[in-house]
């Protein structure tokens, strides 16, 4: 006779059980899935109006995470992370049905994380300005490795490794099937750890006070959790590949894998945050604008000069703020009425290509780290009409 136990079991959407481990591996697929969906609009919110490269190429990262979650939730309703002793014959003699779409995964899994370390390299790359050349050839050097990681990494776990010997059924896996993981595993723990070496470079001899530095670093310093995954997935593969039931022992990674998928994108999408984005612009995310029109008030000033926007009248808003509120004492400059005018100067002698690289950036959204020039400021006041 049934217990009661028993009884509730078979009601259950996956059991967990000794020999049943689908359910913790369901969980975790389903809550990756939700976050990693989560995780797209809320980039998608914040930074709706200064699209670049790296989002995008985050966008093709959630759609890749999909094609990892998708094939996952297949070979799990077909009998994944079940033991051999719990499965059907006829399952057994087609467990190629379990193993295609488990190998899908893995592919879509290496190729999700490869994305999920370019979107980051974009960003910081993104973050440099024009005339840094040094810093930026360094990242693109970086998304050459991480290319490369990527579809290696697919390749060697796909070469010579059917969807039968994948799972490790009947004590029979893939050739060196460890070795593989190990390579891979090492190799991404690497890829990561460089990356995040990058984001030094951002305040490398860069004026600013030490706790912009500290959030400038704890942005990407989510990423470091990383390297300590991968590590701990070249751990679990080796338990799975020398277990006595590999069916089962298959969850302990697939669930580490799992984790790092969802993370990777959740911790490539922090330094995006709006506090972190404050502390990577100095100019605190405000557009000065610029006009190229004479000065009127100097029979004096030099050709090269270009005159800024003045402040409005009322002290309330300011252009380029998104509807920021501003302490109008930030923005009175003198008591008295009058309209301040400031002049741009710098040496005539300049490279024109240097000066054509300066205008580039003229009321650009892009949030420039730094752009180091040299600049000569003069600035004269006139009385306002009718006062």
């Amino acid at each position: 006779m049934a217990s009661v136990g028993d009884a509730v079991d078979v009601t259950r959407f996956s059991p967990i059980t000794e020999f049943d481990k689908a359910g913790i591996v369901w969980i975790l697929a389903l809550l990756g899935g939700v976050y990693t969906l989560l995780t797209l609009f809320v980039r998608w919110f914040i930074k709706r109006d200064t699209f670049g490269s790296d989002d995008w190429t985050f966008v093709g990262t959630t759609l890749f995470a999909v094609g990892a979650f998708l094939p996952t939730y297949i070979a799990l309703s077909r009998g994944l992370a079940k033991s051999e002793s719990i499965l059907s014959e006829r399952t057994l003699i087609t467990i190629g049905r379990i193993g295609r779409p488990y190998l899908t995964s893995q592919i879509f899994f290496i190729l999700t994380i490869a994305l999920a370390k370019c979107s980051v390299i974009l960003l910081i790359r993104r973050l440099f300005s024009l005339d840094m050349e040094s810093h930026r050839r360094w990242c693109h050097i970086m998304l050459v490795v991480v290319s490369v990681w990527g579809l290696a990494s697919v390749l060697a776990l796909s070469i010579d490794c059917g969807p039968r010997q994948v799972l490790g059924i009947g004590g029979s896996f893939c050739s060196n099937q460890y070795l593989r993981w190990q390579l891979v595993g090492a190799f991404d723990a690497i890829t990561e750890l460089l990356t995040f070496c990058l984001s030094f470079a951002l305040i490398h001899r860069l004026q600013m006070k030490l706790h912009l530095r500290v959030r400038v670093i704890l942005a990407f310093v989510f990423r470091v959790p990383l390297i300590a995954i991968a590590i701990l997935n070249i751990h679990l593969v080796q338990g799975w590949t020398t277990s006595l039931d590999p069916g089962v022992a298959i969850a302990a990674p697939l669930v580490c894998q799992l984790v790092e998928l969802a993370y990777s994108l959740i911790s490539a999408t922090i330094p995006n945050l709006k506090s972190f984005l404050m502390s990577f612009d100095t100019a605190w995310m405000m557009e000065v604008g610029t006009s190229s029109k004479p000065i009127p008030y100097s029979n004096q000033t030099p050709p090269e000069e270009y005159q800024l926007d003045s402040f409005p009248n009322s002290p309330r808003h300011a252009p380029g703020l998104s509807g920021l509120r501003i302490d109008p004492e930030h923005l009175t400059l003198r008591p008295e009425s009058l309209e301040h005018i400031a002049a741009v100067q710098h040496p005539a002698s300049e490279r024109t290509g240097s000066r054509e690289g300066s205008f580039a950036s003229t009321n650009s959204r892009e949030r420039i780290i730094r752009c180091e020039h040299r600049w000569k400021i003069q600035y004269g006041q006139q009385p306002q009409d009718g006062s």
